[in-house]
């Protein structure tokens, strides 16, 4: 799947997003060590989930 960067992040989908974010905490969680870029690309793909969340009805 293609990275997310601040240049891309409009174009990407509620379930893209979802997918980036398990595929990278599958690779954070198989290897013994976390990169920092990978660690950065979850941090942004998390804030992005968190904006993209419907409002709940009241």
């Amino acid at each position: 799947m293609k990275k997310l960067t601040p240049q891309n992040a409009a174009s990407w989908s509620r379930p893209d997003l979802v997918a980036r974010a398990a595929e990278l905490r599958a690779a954070e969680l198989g290897s013994l060590y976390s990169s920092a870029a990978r660690t950065d690309e979850l941090r942004r793909v998390r804030v992005l989930l968190a904006a993209t969340v419907p409002p709940r009805p009241c």
